[in-house]
């Protein structure tokens, strides 16, 4: 069995069995096609300032763009967590979430990775399906690039230990687009990986190293900072068969 995905098994699969705060079960914010009213963007993608003092502006696209700003991210028990986008050329994004069970985690890295997500419809369910207003389709802002925040709270009520998947597309283009329209990809294959990530609830940080028959988990509180005690570990190997136990000390 490969190391990295030995370690891969051991950080995310123990993730689901460490001792955090109590679970908060929760669903969607709202039936699928609920409209959110979204606020006008709040960052400026305004270009930067090079070297030699002269700005840069940002270029135009071809065609209508969307696409997540940052790629991963870890949903703590505190909430108040923005998914950042960036848009060009539509006047609504449709976002989609998808829940993978605590109890399913080992089965769907059994199969799957971040990258590659082929079984992920027999371990996950949709929980959130919500359309968002970007701006009137004679707006200025929706014709440049502009960045945009949605607060998760919008969408769905975290619970500690599971994963959860996060699509976005854009809807109402200004321009007429040519793609093959592919519900498997949200949309446009080709553009996927720009709109698409996963979110890990949880507040727990994990660090494992392996070798020699033996392996070290570290655990902190990615909260405080400060190194988790009590932390329940476990380590399973590609078939889901345990090989080991522990539980982390104050250090």
């Amino acid at each position: 069995m490969k190391l990295s995905k030995l370690i891969a098994v051991a950080l995310l699969a123990s993730l689901a069995f460490v001792s955090c705060n109590e679970s908060q079960n929760g669903g969607p914010a709202g039936k699928s096609g609920d409209k959110v009213q979204v606020a006008t963007p709040t960052v400026e993608e305004a270009g930067y300032e090079s070297y030699d003092g002269t700005e840069t502006p940002v270029s135009t696209p071809d065609a209508p763009q969307i696409k997540l700003v940052s790629k991963g991210s870890i949903l703590p028990s505190t909430g108040q967590m923005d998914l950042l986008f960036s848009s060009y050329g539509y006047a609504q994004a449709r976002f989609r979430v998808r829940k993978i069970f605590t109890s399913n985690i080992l089965q769907f890295l059994q199969f799957d990775t971040y990258e590659a997500r082929y079984n992920i419809s027999r371990v996950a369910r949709v929980v959130a399906d919500t359309t968002v207003v970007l701006g009137a389709t004679d707006a200025p802002h929706i014709r440049e690039v502009r960045n945009y925040a949605l607060s998760l709270d919008d969408l769905i009520k975290p619970e500690p230990g599971a994963i959860y998947h996060v699509e976005i597309r854009g809807l109402e283009p200004l321009e007429e687009e040519d793609f093959w329209d592919s519900d498997t990809y949200f949309g446009d294959y080709d553009t996927y990986d720009e709109r698409n990530t996963f979110l890990l609830a949880t507040d727990v940080a994990l660090i494992a190293k392996g070798g020699s028959n033996k392996w070290e988990v570290f655990a902190c509180d990615i909260i405080s900072g400060t190194p988790l005690k009590g932390a329940k570990v476990k380590l399973y190997d590609d078939v889901l068969q345990e090989l080991g136990k522990g539980v982390t000390d104050k250090d």
